[in-house]
């Protein structure tokens, strides 16, 4: 298992992007096609694939982690964002975990990549990565 770190930067106000990485609505068009919440357990949904996810923490320092209850190994998605005031930035820090092939770790990278662009449009921004 790889742990794998991509950073991405956006010209939006933390706040905005907080409730795109934290709620279900936020969520859904840019993360997951649907998503239900039992709780503290978030079912994302992607076409007939359904993993289930423990939100293990979510405070209000702009950060939220997923535990993925349907892995065989403990595994999690780290979402941080971090406001910088002078540039009016919010820089995306992305903690994600891919097997030990050169393979899935490409393609986990270019399925990040593709979401932020999908969360960028959503947002009005324009869609180029830089993670």
């Amino acid at each position: 298992m790889q742990k794998i770190v991509l950073e991405y930067l956006f010209h939006t106000n933390a706040k905005i992007l907080y409730e795109q990485i934290s709620t279900p609505y936020g969520l859904m068009g840019w993360f997951a096609q649907d998503i239900n919440v039992n709780g503290n357990i978030f079912v994302f949904k992607w076409g007939d694939y359904r993993m289930d996810a423990k939100v293990v923490k979510r405070p209000n320092d702009y950060y939220i982690r997923f535990d993925w209850l349907d892995e065989a190994e403990p595994k999690y998605t780290e979402i941080k964002l971090e406001y910088n005031k002078l540039s009016r930035d919010t820089s995306m820090k992305v903690i994600d975990f891919a097997d030990d092939s050169d393979n899935d770790k490409d393609d986990l990278i270019k399925l990040w990549d593709e979401s932020i662009k999908r969360l960028k449009l959503r947002l009005g921004l324009p869609p180029k990565v830089t993670g």
